[in-house]
């Protein structure tokens, strides 16, 4: 009987640890609220009207693909035309579109990003922008200029062409600038896509094998004189070789000149460029000039440097004073008194006047600050500088 009294005990006692255990696993197998939460619609709603919009819009072109090369026709060393785009995806609330195209590599060279092409209010039905075509409003490059503005880097760079779907017009006049526009823009993009181009270094062709290594030289300079006055004219006759293209001689000078303590001279782009830079000493002593050469990817050549010796001013008609120091006030003898109504120096003469055979004639300028826009004073003349992207290299 005391083991049967036992043996129910033992059972009753099993049947309720069975029982506790069960109730303990229930929440394992029981769904909780923390996992109805994770499958909650949360998670979709990032996926907003803005992002869906974006996806679906695009801009192409026929002319490049994404990250291709941009041909040269659109180029500032080619046609310098606006490339033909696509447009697919504007949103039907869309009010205007705009696009801008602007260089970010120029940073290394111009010291900021460059802006190429910036257009706004454009229709939102468009759904193609041939080329060269005027579509919108134009804004300004940064060159000043309200169109587009075909890439010119010295080497390969890429270039962003983004268009922008607005839900308005943007109240700016013709003229604004990628910052306005962009300030304009705030709170009323629906989408944006963008198209990259490269041009520049990799986008030309290999150079050929031609012994010049694709970095320019000068191939032959000439001085004369050694031994200019002061005022007097000397020439620098260069001649500078390239495998693609020459861009310009650049020339610094340890001491002033009447043209500046440093200049250039356009080259134009060519494979042989030849200068014959005249120049005048302000100040009478030993000086140096130095030049080399750039070519269009902007590699230097070597430097090429002539010691000058300049001498007083010339006495006008070439007379050497050789007249006893007591024949101190005759004009003819005198290095500091000018003929009548005659000159010494260019510092004789008026406004835009040299100093030539002991006259005073006219000439276009004596200095670049006489000369207006993309200019600068050459020989006494006026005559223009090479101008690129980045504004004006003379």
């Amino acid at each position: 009987m005391k083991f049967s009294f036992l043996f129910v005990i033992i059972a009753v006692v099993g049947i309720v640890a069975i029982s506790g255990c069960t109730q303990q696993g229930a929440p394992v197998t029981t769904k909780s609220p923390t996992t109805t939460s994770v499958s909650s619609p949360t998670p979709s709603s990032l996926t907003t009207p803005t992002q869906t919009t974006t996806a679906g819009l695009s801009l192409t072109s026929s002319a490049f693909s994404h990250n291709g090369d941009i041909p040269v026709k659109y180029t500032c060393d080619g046609g310098d035309v606006s490339p033909p785009l696509k447009i697919s995806g504007v949103p039907a609330t869309a009010k205007s579109l705009a696009l801008i195209v602007d260089d970010p590599d120029a940073v290394d060279v111009a010291g900021k990003v460059w802006d190429h092409w910036v257009v706004f209010n454009i229709d939102p039905s468009t759904i193609e922008i041939g080329e060269n075509q005027k579509v919108g409003t134009p804004g300004s490059t940064s060159s000043g200029i309200s169109k587009y503005e075909g890439p010119c880097p010295p080497a390969q760079h890429s270039y962003s062409f983004r268009l922008y779907t607005l839900d308005k017009t943007l109240d700016l006049q013709e003229g604004a600038t990628k910052t306005q526009v962009e300030s304009a823009m705030q709170g009323s993009i629906l989408a944006q896509t963008e198209l990259i181009g490269k041009y520049g270094g990799g986008t030309s062709p290999s150079p050929t094998s031609t012994g010049f290594d694709s970095t320019p030289f000068i191939s032959s300079s000439k001085l004369s004189p050694s031994n200019p006055g002061v005022n007097e004219t000397f020439i620098l006759e260069l001649t500078a070789e390239d495998d693609q293209s020459v861009r310009q001689f650049t020339w610094t000078s340890s001491k002033p000149l009447l043209q500046g303590q440093t200049g250039y001279f356009d080259c134009g782009l060519q494979k042989t460029c030849t200068a014959k830079l005249e120049l005048a000493a302000l100040e009478q002593g030993d000086q140096k000039i130095t030049v080399y050469a750039v070519d269009s990817f902007g590699k230097q050549s070597s430097e090429s440097n002539f010691n000058l010796n300049v001498g007083p001013p010339r006495v006008a008609g070439s007379l050497t004073p050789t007249a006893s120091p007591t024949n101190t006030t005759s004009p003819t003898t005198s290095v500091t008194t000018a003929p009548e109504d005659g000159c010494n120096s260019n510092s004789d003469c008026g406004y835009k006047q040299r100093c030539s055979a002991g006259s005073c004639i006219d000439v276009d300028c004596t200095t670049d600050s006489q000369c207006s826009g993309c200019k600068r004073c050459s020989s006494y003349s006026c005559v223009s500088c090479g101008k690129g992207p980045y504004g004006c290299y003379c």
